[in-house]
């Protein structure tokens, strides 16, 4: 029986941080952990990528820094998902950068 898993999403130029080319979006496919929140998987996700986990993580707030938006079966984080909302299996995870400009 193949395990569950939770699918991410990174949108250019996010997969350079995972050792990606940055041009085009890359879906990665992590184990499913029962019981684990948002924050958990993407605290595990940043381990396994330290050059993501510097870009999506304000240590010393100890919270999400602005660059990056998480989006969870669609919805951005704070519509339908928190940070401590737990993960189904087969959930997907969005990371996008958010453009600024004028």
């Amino acid at each position: 029986m193949p395990s569950a898993c939770v699918t991410v999403e990174l949108l250019p130029w996010l997969p350079r941080l995972v050792g990606q080319p940055e041009g085009r979006a890359v879906r990665l496919e992590l184990d499913y952990v029962e019981g684990e929140t948002i924050a958990g998987f993407l605290a595990r996700l940043s381990a396994a990528y330290p050059g993501l986990g510097a870009d999506l993580w304000d240590t010393k707030r100890g919270a999400l820094r602005m660059p990056i938006e998480v989006a969870v079966n669609g919805s951005v984080l704070g519509i339908h998902h928190h940070l401590h909302s737990p993960l189904q299996p087969g959930d997907e995870i969005l990371l996008l950068p958010q453009y600024q400009g004028g």
